[in-house]
């Protein structure tokens, strides 16, 4: 009964460490599916670039609560205002805020460059509104790919 259980023991002892490296060396591999699309959260926050008297991009669609950063990158100050908000004057290198909370169209403009420089934002809770961002897994492989794809 000794012997039955020290052979055992000894044939665990070495088939766990062989299983477990057997796995290491595999050349294939799993093919791993893509994450479902997930939508930008209602607290995102969303850059807008002010160069070249223009605002990039000039248009968005935000869901409420979204955080819209101005960002001068110009060599003037700019000052981006619509209804309900108005950053004040963003000297070059500087930013300035400011949270969508309620839907509806925002136009705006430069108040300093208000002929040239115009934008646009909807803020809207429905999936016109939402932005996606697909997530994809690679996974190398080692075997050859087909030709003709």
């Amino acid at each position: 009964m000794k012997r039955k259980i020290i052979a055992t023991t000894v044939l665990a002892a070495i088939l766990v460490p062989l299983v477990i490296l057997a796995g290491c060396g595999s050349s294939k591999t799993t093919p791993t599916v893509p994450k479902k699309p997930t939508t930008t959260p209602s607290s995102s926050k969303v850059t807008v670039t002010m160069i070249d008297f223009a605002f990039q991009p000039p248009a968005l669609i935000i869901k409420p609560g979204t955080t819209v950063t101005w960002v001068n990158n110009g060599a003037v100050a700019h000052e981006p205002a619509g209804t309900g908000f108005d950053t004040g004057p963003i000297q070059p290198g500087q930013s300035a805020s400011h949270t969508f909370t309620t839907a509806g169209t925002f136009p705006y403009k430069c108040l300093i460059h208000p002929s040239v420089m115009t934008g646009t934002i909807t803020v809207s809770s429905s999936p016109t509104g939402t932005t996606t961002s697909p997530t994809t897994t690679t996974t190398p492989s080692s075997t050859s790919t087909p030709s003709g794809y």
